[in-house]
């Protein structure tokens, strides 16, 4: 019964959570995570979309894909706290908060073993309604963190973007930026994965780049990469879409190899099903 009502209780303040931030616009436009409205496909339509632009101008374009690990796990509740104090969640409300991230309990249970039970002293609630409209809040001011770069944000997914003519002077301003992005992610106790993180360097096939570009973070070399997958959607350094359509070509052959395979064994409308989750779901995302 007491699960119950505290799951009513969080929707309810999710509720009026959610409505304080729309009517106040809080939330970073660029962010498309968890927001109604919002999705990869718009995402990935708004970088490629500045990609396009940098072509038509005939400059090149920096994408820096960052990979933050355990993002969600390692929201810390004191900085969580301040940051909705900075945004207008004070006295009583805060104090729910306060209340609602503190003293919990986790252990792990295996047949009839059960761990020690330990404090859980950071990350947002698991599995819970607010968690992720927490973590938006928490991430909301990372774009702040330079002024020359533009940030597109997908939940912990992170695109860092900047356009020069030169690109011996685009590699000196975005190193010099990423150290402010490393200070604010050590400030807010975040940390990025360097082995899942990397860039590319968009330009038209007819434009070749004469420099090698070396672009680092917390003293690490990014790898510069020709392709990324980002969002389920392969983007290429020239954006031809060649990556892309080799990747759905391969999964499809695939699926239909399957469907091939066990259509003496089964109906019509199971093959169907199969298709629309096999094949279908590759041919129309993105």
């Amino acid at each position: 019964m007491l699960s119950v009502f505290n799951r009513i209780l969080e929707k309810l303040v999710f509720k009026r959570l959610s409505g304080f931030i729309d009517k106040y616009n809080l939330l970073y436009c660029k962010q498309f995570g968890f927001r109604s409205s919002h999705s990869t496909i718009h995402a990935i339509l708004s970088i490629t979309d500045n990609i396009q632009k940098a072509f038509e101008k005939g400059t090149f374009s920096c994408g820096i894909f960052l990979d933050l690990s355990k993002a969600f796990d390692s929201v810390n509740h004191l900085i969580l706290l301040e940051k909705l104090d900075h945004y207008g969640v004070r006295g009583l409300t805060r104090s729910w908060f306060t209340s609602y991230l503190s003293e919990r309990k986790q252990f792990v249970s295996l047949g009839n073993i059960n761990s020690e039970v330990s404090n859980i002293s950071c990350g947002v609630p698991q599995g819970s309604v607010l968690g992720p409209l927490l973590f938006l809040l928490y991430l909301n001011d990372f774009h702040k963190s330079s002024k020359i770069l533009e940030f597109h944000l997908f939940a912990d997914d992170a695109n860092l973007f900047y356009t020069n003519n030169n690109l011996q002077e685009l590699e000196e301003k975005v190193n010099k930026e990423l150290i402010h992005v490393q200070n604010w992610l050590c400030a807010n106790k975040l940390t990025h994965s360097i082995e899942k993180s990397n860039f590319l360097i968009f330009h038209p096939p007819q434009k070749k780049l004469t420099n090698n570009i070396k672009l680092c973070i917390n003293g690490k070399l990014l790898k510069q990469e020709k392709y990324i997958k980002y969002l389920g959607i392969m983007i290429d350094c020239h954006l031809n879409w060649k990556s892309h359509i080799n990747f759905v070509t391969r999964k499809v052959k695939r699926n239909i190899g399957i469907l091939s395979r066990i259509r003496h064994f089964t109906n019509i409308s199971i093959l169907i099903n199969l298709y629309y989750t096999l094949i279908y779901l590759f041919l129309t995302y993105g």
